[in-house]
């Protein structure tokens, strides 16, 4: 795994505005002004977490959405590599970050 994939989600979590991050012994939860809207572990071959969206989005970092309430779809990632931290990932993170805010 690269080693600063996770540094790298981070910063990409925290530019989106103001955050609380809990870390536990192997994971990481953020917290927008109103509630959790994602979180990451390390992993052997890179980062494993996930997104909440208001949508479905299909893409090969995702390993799926599960429908958490009628307006709210968890969606677990799975990244490799810092590549995949592009501008459409940075997109999802900033969604992610207004149904934290919301």
């Amino acid at each position: 795994m690269e080693s600063n994939l996770c540094e790298r989600f981070v910063e990409l979590v925290e530019s989106c505005g103001p955050v609380t991050c809990v870390r536990s012994a192997t994971s990481m939860t953020f917290r927008g002004p109103r509630r959790d809207f994602a979180g990451a572990r390390r992993t052997p071959l890179g980062l494993t977490g996930y997104l909440g969206l208001r949508r479905v989005v299909h893409d090969h970092r995702f390993g799926g959405a599960t429908r958490y309430t009628d307006q709210l779809f968890v969606h677990r990632f799975h990244l490799r590599r810092c590549e995949d931290l592009d501008e459409e990932f940075a997109q999802w993170v900033r969604e992610a970050y207004l149904v934290g805010s919301a």
